[in-house]
C-alpha cells in the first residue's frame, strides 16, 4: 500500500509519512547507523573475535559493505534530494521511496547472510538496489539533457558503471574467480572518488562563498569554473591508469598530476577563513583528502614506504567518510528547515572522522604498529563519528520540518 505524503506542520506526530517525505531522511539515517556494523565486525575479525560471512574474501566483503552499503546509502540520500532541485522535477516520496529503501535493506540482509544463502541469491538481492536508484534519478536528468542541460549526465553513467563494479564482486563469489572482487572494489572506489570530485567542485566554493558573504560581505571565493573539466579529466585518467595497471610509473605520474590540479582548483576557495565555520571547513577538509589520496597513490610508485593502500584509505576512510559526514550534516539541516549551525557534538564527530582517517592512512606507513591495532583505533574513532551523527540527527531526520513545509 502506498504511503500518502501530505503537507506537514510542526505539531504533527512523526511517523512513516515523515520518514519517507524525502530521500535524505531514511538514507542518511541508515547511512549513519550502518557505518558501525561492517566496520566494527571487520575490526573484530582482525582480532579473531568473529568470522566474516563465508564464501567471500574478508577484504572484499568489508570493502563491498562499506562502499555499496554505507557509501551508497549516502549517495542515494543525496541524489534523491538534489536531483529534483537540479531538474525542477517531483521528488521521490512515500511508497515509491520506501521501495527503493527496501532494495537497499534486502541487499544488506543478503550480504550478512552470505554464509547461509546461495551466492546466486545473495547476488540477486544485492544487485537490485542500484537499478532501483538509477531508475529513480536518471529519467529527470536525461530529460534535462534532452532539453540542452547536460550538466548532471555524469551521475546516471556513474551509477550504471557502479552496477558493473558490484556485479564483479559477486561474480567472484558465484563463479569462484579469484581477483574479480578486488577489481570490482577498486573500480567502485574510483567511481565514487570521481563523484566526490564533481560534487566538491560545486558544493565547496558555493557554500563557502555564501557563508563568507554573510560573515564578511563582498566576493570571498575565487572558483575557476573553466578548470573543472581539466581536473575531472586528470582524475579519470589517473583512475583508468591504476585500474588497467599499465605501469606503476604511468599511474604515479597521472595521480600526481591529478593531485596538483586538484590543489590548484582549491587555491582560491579561502579555506583559511573558515576556521569559525565548522560546517563549511569540514567540506574543505574532505576535498584535501582527495588530494592526499592521489598524492599517496602517486608516491607509492616511487617510495617503498608508501603503500598503494594508503592512497586507497585516504579516498575511503578520508575523503568519502569526511565528505559524507559533511554533506549529511548540512543537507539534513537545510532540508528540515533548520539553521545551518551544527551541534557541538557534531563538531566532535568531524574531528573523530578526520583523526580516524589519519590513523588509518598514516600509521601503516610507519611500520612499527600492527595492522590490527591501527585498524582498531581508526575504526573506533571513525565509528564514533557516525554514532554521534546518528544520535544528534535522529530527531532531525525522523520529525517533520520545523517550518511546516513538506519534505
Amino acid at each position: 500500500m502506498l504511503i500518502e505524503i501530505r503537507g506537514t506542520t510542526p505539531q504533527q506526530t512523526p511517523g512513516l509519512s515523515t520518514w519517507f517525505a524525502g530521500g535524505f531522511r531514511p538514507f542518511f539515517l541508515l547511512c549513519g547507523l550502518y557505518a558501525l556494523a561492517p566496520l566494527v565486525w571487520w575490526v573484530a575479525s582482525l582480532w579473531g573475535a568473529v568470522a566474516m560471512p563465508a564464501g567471500w574474501s574478508p577484504m572484499v566483503w568489508h570493502g563491498h559493505e562499506m562502499l555499496f552499503g554505507f557509501v551508497m546509502a549516502a549517495v542515494a540520500g543525496f541524489l534523491l534530494t538534489a536531483v529534483p532541485k537540479w531538474t525542477q522535477s517531483r521528488a521521490l516520496t512515500g511508497g515509491r521511496l520506501a521501495m527503493v529503501v527496501g532494495t537497499w535493506l534486502v541487499g544488506r540482509i543478503a550480504m550478512w547472510g552470505a554464509g547461509s544463502l546461495s551466492p546466486e541469491l545473495v547476488a540477486l538481492c544485492d544487485l537490485l538496489f542500484l537499478p532501483a536508484l538509477g531508475f529513480s534519478v536518471a529519467p529527470p536528468i536525461l530529460k534535462a539533457v534532452r532539453a540542452g542541460q547536460p550538466r548532471n549526465v555524469a551521475f546516471p553513467i556513474i551509477l550504471a558503471v557502479l552496477f558493473v563494479a558490484n556485479l564483479l564482486t559477486h561474480l567472484e563469489s558465484v563463479g569462484d574467480t579469484p581477483g574479480l572482487g578486488r577489481v570490482g572494489i577498486k573500480l567502485a572506489v574510483y567511481l565514487m572518488v570521481t563523484m566526490v570530485t564533481i560534487l566538491a567542485g560545486r558544493l565547496v566554493p558555493s557554500f563557502t562563498r555564501n557563508a563568507l558573504q554573510k560573515q564578511e560581505g563582498g566576493k570571498a571565493v575565487e572558483h575557476r569554473v573553466g578548470l573543472e573539466p581539466v581536473v575531472l579529466a586528470s582524475v579519470v585518467c589517473a583512475a583508468i591508469a591504476d585500474l588497467l595497471e599499465v605501469s606503476s610509473l604511468v599511474t604515479s605520474v597521472f595521480a600526481l598530476v591529478a593531485a596538483a590540479l586538484l590543489t590548484v582548483r582549491c587555491a582560491g576557495w579561502r579555506m583559511a577563513r573558515c576556521g569559525k565555520l565548522p560546517i563549511v571547513l569540514i567540506l574543505h577538509v574532505g576535498h584535501l583528502w582527495i588530494i592526499l589520496g592521489f598524492l599517496l597513490v602517486g608516491l607509492s610508485g616511487f617510495v617503498d614506504s608508501v603503500p598503494w593502500t594508503s592512497g586507497l584509505h585516504a579516498f575511503t576512510a578520508g575523503a568519502m567518510g569526511t565528505m559524507i559526514l559533511a554533506v549529511m550534516t548540512r543537507a539534513a539541516l537545510g532540508h528540515s528547515g533548520r539553521a545551518l549551525e551544527v551541534h557541538a557534538a557534531v563538531v566532535v564527530a568531524y574531528a573523530l572522522v578526520v583523526v580516524g582517517g589519519l590513523v588509518r592512512v598514516v600509521v601503516p606507513m610507519l611500520g612499527s604498529v600492527s595492522t590490527a591495532w591501527s585498524s582498531a583505533v581508526a575504526g573506533i574513532l571513525w565509528a564514533g563519528a557516525f554514532a554521534l551523527f546518528s544520535v544528534v540527527y535522529w530527531p532531525i531526520l525522523t520529525k517533520p520540518r520545523i517550518d511546516g513545509r513538506p519534505g
